[in-house]
């Protein structure tokens, strides 16, 4: 199982969060989908998503996009994503 906290930041305060859960084991294309998901829920445009951020994930439980792996034009700092629970 996997449970994650979505959190957008905006002059170093969070401005909106989810979370989310799912009764599957990790995998990458796993993760994206649950991205998609969350982004999709709150308006927000799909970022692009490279292997150092499934990296950053694996090896620390987080991960961060910020405003430049977005393209289009998005009104936050960056969103973290952290691992809550296995």
């Amino acid at each position: 199982m996997i449970s994650i906290w979505f959190k957008i930041y905006k002059n170093h305060k969070i401005i909106n969060q989810k979370t989310l859960k799912i009764i599957e084991p990790y995998s990458q294309s796993l993760l994206a989908s649950m991205i998609e998901k969350v982004v999709f829920q709150l308006s927000l445009p799909m970022p692009v998503l490279l292997s150092s951020h499934f990296l950053n994930y694996e090896m620390f439980n987080s991960m961060k996009l910020y405003a430049r792996d977005f393209i289009e034009k998005v009104n936050f700092d960056f969103i973290e994503i952290v691992n809550i629970g296995h």
